[in-house]
């Protein structure tokens, strides 16, 4: 080690006598080690970090699974039953989130966020307030006692000011006048990663956060999953046992449920299939993590491919330097200097570039982060994740410099050291040529890189088209000029006649506003996360049988949506058959119902569905009469064909449900009304919460977010693989030019003629290019595999997309090697013929 000080003094003074040539190295590796530490990043907060609080590898999460179907929701009476059979915990808590609207100096925040919590919830995690005091099970004893309040750090700090005097302040949420008692930690977000609400208020005061909702503490039987439960095992406690204590406690409630069920809905012969599983809850619950960590993982593969391409880019570069420093290396190496001694000191040298990178690296990082956030889906809720380089990251890019720094020093080290002393200690300019093995090692290199660029390069080309495909999909409705709200007026959650003339008001004030072409309600937006109105995932799924058909006797599976007339219009859906639904069907008493194709060919193949009657299978019962037919629409995933589907009026819809999202087509920007309809909702009841409002065009966007960005990153991660791959062709070929000086020299001055001197150069590139591709190609097909399932309307191996790619990288090879090709034919043979 002793030597070490005056290495790195050394490699730092070459730096600072080479800048340009410093800038080139540090600047390619700080682009692969600055990606890699951003997607680390992300994956570090979404997918790796554990919950910031007490020993949170004792957590555990309840979950209830059957089949594909997986839940993490549960009932207030089967929490409070699970609770009281957990002898294998210290403590079981549950919480659920809530949107609020908060009034805080007589200032309206409408998108507030918030957490209805049990008693024990900060007690169970660990988690004391920053100030004053958290939510205890006094707090959480008798219904509507107590309205206290904790807030978050970041609301304290946006809406406080950060003033001690917050505590005992009052605050309205949804109308009700809380008081808050504490303020929680910075760095405490919750328990879902991505999430951080601003209010935590005991779950005993659910009526009051959620008015018109139904008493979800007092229900004992209907099940309505609502509450997610965790709980802290005892030490020594495993996963197994404590499932296998609540396990029987579990069997009582599915028995108590489908007695419940069967009372009302008839027989349920595949009752009881659902298992209870305790998994890990050190990671907290989220959403983001369920849709991006597929993504995330590819993103990493293709950051760390890029930085095997800036490596290699880097490598080619250090050959050249060696190639000009190789005098320099024989005068020591004959004065004494060991090998190793030299191995070491350019071994110094490659780690003072590779830190200097990773520096950089992490400064791109924390910038590259903040971008991705803007990209990543807010869902129902704010996005909040703490992407901040923290140590993780800093040791992460530190490991990722030194095993660079090595990666792509080692070989240019001992190739520099391994001279013939005779020849390099005669050669007085370090350019007549150098072993040849550098030369040759140069172009392995930059065949690699071609190699890794064309597999990065393929699968953006994928991706990018993948997005393309969903882009101009057909969707069944017009989603320009279409503007979206989600309301919920109070004494919504069940129908009512009041309810029907509040929207029938809602509706006629909309209609009135300049630029608006048409209005309506549906229960939901197509595109919406809440597309599937069904009912759950037992056997009260809704199936449809049609009178008098065998066929259909057991039920067809359908998706369903209530509507108000005006939908098809307002939606742009066309009508195929039969008629549209009217305001004499709103509160008619036969019901009446419009499908879509695709629910008239699973039920009625060629026959005509107009003037059938179905019925839901499980009552037996056929009464609903089938008005027309409508185009197929997408809803929910765009990835999936249109499902069965058919439309009720309000009334008539299966669910009791009252909340609706208001549909309005405008004549231009419907951005441009927003205003003026959210004023006209205000106007007829201020009462009214307005959530998720959005054009259809913005929605349709939203749902892509996971293709957008990872066809983005793709297409920029396989643009700069390209560039770097570029760079070290043209590299490599100049080397190449410089090499072949006198040779081209000789065959001009032989009569060869300009372009036959460019073909020469080219066609060199052009092999360099060609090795590369055909090494990368098996590999390529290979990777592409992995891709399928975020692939659409492609398939791996798509002849058009790996035609477009050998393309684009031959494209690439012209470019960068006709440059040196223009220069070599321009050389004057009388100076090539003297050139040394």
């Amino acid at each position: 080690m002793e030597p070490l000080p005056q290495d790195v003094r050394y490699g730092l003074r070459m730096l600072r006598n080479h800048p340009g040539f410093g800038a080139i190295v540090v600047l390619s590796l700080a682009l692969g080690i600055g990606a890699n530490a951003a997607i680390f990043t992300l994956i570090d907060a979404i997918l790796l970090k554990s919950l910031p609080v007490k020993e949170p590898g004792r957590l555990v999460v309840l979950r209830e699974t059957e089949g594909t179907y997986s839940g993490d929701a549960f009932e207030y009476p089967s929490y409070v039953r699970l609770r009281g059979a957990g002898q294998a915990f210290t403590g079981m808590f549950a919480y659920s989130p809530v949107r609020l609207n908060a009034v805080v100096d007589g200032e309206t925040d409408p998108y507030g966020t918030g957490l209805l919590v049990t008693g024990n919830y900060f007690s169970e995690l660990g988690v004391n307030a920053l100030i004053g005091r958290t939510i205890t099970p006094d707090d959480d004893r008798v219904q509507g006692a107590h309205p206290v309040a904790v807030i978050s750090f970041n609301f304290w700090k946006r809406r406080f000011a950060q003033s001690a005097a917050v505590l005992n302040r009052t605050i309205l949420l949804a109308g009700t006048r809380f008081t808050i008692i504490g303020v929680t930690p910075p760095e405490f977000f919750g328990t879902e990663v991505g999430t951080s609400p601003d209010f935590f208020v005991p779950v005993m005061m659910q009526v009051q956060v959620m008015p018109g909702m139904t008493d979800f503490i007092k229900q004992d039987r209907q099940r309505n999953s609502w509450l997610h439960v965790m709980g802290r095992l005892r030490p020594g406690i495993s996963k197994a046992q404590a499932l296998a204590s609540l396990q029987s406690a579990y069997e009582q409630i599915q028995a108590d449920s489908a007695a419940w069920y069967a009372e009302k809905f008839g027989s349920l012969k595949n009752w009881g299939r659902a298992r209870l599983e305790v998994v890990p809850g050190a990671k907290g619950l989220s959403d983001l993590r369920r849709q991006f960590s597929k993504p995330l993982i590819v993103l990493m593969g293709v950051v760390g491919l890029v930085l095997l391409i800036a490596c290699a880019n880097v490598a080619s570069l250090l050959l050249v330097r060696a190639v000009a420093r190789q005098k320099e290396m024989a005068v020591r190496l004959a004065v004494g200097a060991g090998r190793s001694r030299l191995v070491r000191q350019l071994l110094t040298e490659s780690l003072i570039f590779a830190l200097a990178s990773g520096f950089a690296g992490v400064m791109l990082a924390w910038q590259a982060t903040r971008l991705l956030l803007k990209v990543l889906p807010h869902g129902r809720f704010p996005l909040a994740l703490h992407v901040t380089p923290d140590a993780r990251t800093l040791g992460f890019t530190v490991v990722v410099s030194i095993v660079t720094g090595l990666l792509f020093g080692l070989a240019p080290a001992f190739r520099s050291t391994s001279l013939d002393l005779g020849p390099a200690l005669k050669d007085s300019t370090g350019t007549s040529g150098g072993p040849r093995f550098h030369f040759a090692l140069g172009k392995v290199l930059v065949s690699c890189q071609v190699a890794l660029a064309f597999v990065l390069l393929l699968g953006a080309v994928l991706l990018i088209r993948t997005l393309q495909n969903l882009r101009s999909l057909d969707l069944g409705f017009a989603m320009e000029h279409l503007l979206s709200m989600r309301v919920e007026p109070p004494g919504s959650e069940f129908k009512s006649p009041q309810l029907n003339a509040h929207y029938k008001e809602l509706l006629r004030g909309v209609q009135s506003i300049p630029g608006v072409r048409s209005a309506t309600l549906a229960g939901y937006s197509p595109i919406s996360r809440n597309a599937w109105e069904r009912g759950g995932s037992y056997e009260d799924v809704p199936k449809i049988a049609v009178q008098g058909d065998a066929a259909t006797a057991n039920g067809v599976d359908v998706h369903w949506i209530q509507v108000y007339p005006g939908y098809f219009t307002t939606m742009g859906i066309a009508l195929v058959g039969g008629r549209d639904l009217s305001w004499q069907d709103i509160m008619s008493t036969q019901p009446i119902a419009v499908i879509n194709q695709s629910m008239a060919r699973a039920l009625f193949g060629n026959r005509n569905p107009i003037g059938q009657r179905i019925g839901w299978a499980v009552h037996n019962s056929f009464d609903i009469e089938i008005v027309g037919v409508v185009k197929d629409a997408k809803y929910g995933n765009l990835r999936e064909p249109a499902p069965p589907m058919f439309y009720h009026t309000f009334a008539q819809a299966r669910t009791g449900r009252g909340q609706m999202t208001l549909h309005v087509r405008s004549i231009g920007n419907p951005a441009g009304v927003a205003l003026s309809v959210r004023r006209e909702v205000q106007r007829i009841s201020k009462d009214i919460p307005m959530f998720e409002v959005q054009t259809m065009t913005a929605q349709v966007d939203e749902s892509l977010t996971q293709e957008r960005l990872i066809a983005t990153l793709s297409g920029f991660f396989g643009g700069l693989a390209l560039l770097l791959a570029s760079i070290g062709l043209y590299g490599t070929m100049s080397y190449t030019v410089s090499r072949r000086t006198s040779e081209i020299g000789i065959r001009m001055a032989l009569g060869a003629q300009h372009a036959t001197v460019i073909w020469l150069v080219l066609r060199e590139s052009l092999r360099l290019i060609l090795v590369g591709m055909l090494a990368g190609l098996p590999v390529a097909l290979l990777s592409m595999r992995l891709l399928s399932s975020l692939l659409f309307g492609l398939k791996p191996a798509d002849p058009a997309t790996i035609g477009l790619a050998v393309v684009v990288m031959l494209a690439v090879a012209v470019t960068a090697g006709y440059i040196p090709a223009r220069r070599a034919s321009r050389v004057d043979p009388i100076v090539a013929l003297r050139y040394e």
